[in-house]
């Protein structure tokens, strides 16, 4: 059942996982852009296709996070207009995965580790329930309060790494040493 969530102490739950990731996606889209932003606009080519936004109204989570925000699907062009992609935040995950050769050899993507932290965010759902990603449970009231928690932690815990990381990146240094300082 679409949209649906549960009632009581699993909706607030819920709530909380909802913002906490939709925080965490619009930090990851900011620093995705930050190093893309000077590649994408030059080129001429088109990464993204219909088929692949199709995946945001058909995954329940994902249509959840994305109901409020004041754009229409395209059946042709998805959420792609001429300046990008039109969502804030509830993209799918390949999204994030997918890196043009441009982008994957620039200096910035380089330093930033951001492949890496790409790869968090995306372990962030995994086994939701069973073996399901967060994005593909169609029941979210399958998932458990514990398992909920714990999403939520890893997504405390990966804000607070991108927030280091930024600090570091000023000071000189990346992503992948603010583990070990």
């Amino acid at each position: 059942m679409k949209h649906r969530i549960m009632n009581g102490t699993e909706d607030k739950l819920f709530a909380i996982l909802f913002r906490s990731y939709t925080s965490l996606e619009k930090k990851i889209q900011q620093r995705i852009s930050e190093i893309s932003q000077p590649i994408c606009t030059k080129c001429t080519s088109r990464c993204c296709k219909e088929e692949i936004c199709r995946e945001s109204i058909e995954s329940n989570f994902l249509s959840i996070l994305i109901k409020d925000q004041q754009i229409r699907y395209d059946p042709q062009n998805g959420w792609i207009s001429p300046l990008g992609c039109g969502l804030s935040y509830g993209r799918p995950l390949v999204c994030y995965e997918f890196f043009c050769e441009q982008i994957e050899g620039s200096n910035k993507f380089q330093t930033s580790n951001m492949q890496q932290a790409v790869k968090e965010f995306v372990a962030i759902g995994s086994k939701a329930h069973g073996n399901a990603h967060l994005i593909c449970v169609d029941n979210l009231g399958l998932i458990s309060a514990g398992k909920i928690a714990r999403i939520n932690d890893r997504i405390g815990r990966l804000m607070a790494k991108l927030a280091n990381a930024i600090n570091i990146e000023g000071q000189g240094r990346c992503f992948s040493h603010s583990k070990s300082r």
